[in-house]
């Protein structure tokens, strides 16, 4: 089973616009920790999204698994931007990020952010991040061509087992 982190910020709340870049800083410093200079991929979920569930019941879930991908008839909110060649594969959304020292890195501050002000456009609520999940980039290959001319794209499909490529899951408390 993979690792199961833990990380408090009781400050970190969607009932405004949190300050994203202050807030990233701790789940940053816990990769840095945990993942020194490595290249992971992070996948990043709201318990919001996945109602049917305890934290710890999704958590444990993901660490079994290795995906919060749990049900096959479950839809996402861009599901229908995978081209259909890749919809029976395993596949996500995620940011590739290189583990370097967090004084560098705010990604986790601009994930936060997104997960505010994006969700927000897509689904007319905020999401808060409650849970991470950190994957083997090298287990892991990006489409490519998924958005109209743009080459990179965010979405990442297992190259094998999804629970291989999980290195670890982050529950934000």
């Amino acid at each position: 089973m993979s690792r199961v982190l833990t990380i408090s910020i009781p400050e970190y709340t969607v009932d405004s616009c949190p300050d994203s870049p202050t807030i990233g800083e701790k789940p940053d410093k816990l990769l840095y920790d945990n993942f020194p200079g490595k290249t992971v991929v992070v996948r990043c979920v709201g318990l919001r999204d996945h109602s049917a569930m305890t934290l710890d019941e999704l958590v444990d879930t993901i660490a079994k698994t290795g995906t919060d991908k749990y049900d096959d008839t479950r839809q996402g909110v861009a599901d229908h931007m995978v081209p259909k060649q890749y919809r029976d594969r395993q596949w996500f959304y995620g940011e590739e990020v290189h583990i370097d020292v967090p004084e560098k890195m705010n990604k986790m501050g601009e994930i936060i952010e997104d997960f505010y002000d994006g969700a927000i456009g897509d689904r007319g609520y905020p999401i808060r991040v409650d849970v991470v999940m950190v994957y083997e980039r090298d287990a892991l290959e990006r489409l490519e061509n998924v958005y109209e001319g743009i080459t990179a794209s965010d979405i990442y499909v297992f190259q094998g087992s999804p629970k291989a490529a999980l290195l670890g899951v982050v529950k934000v408390l």
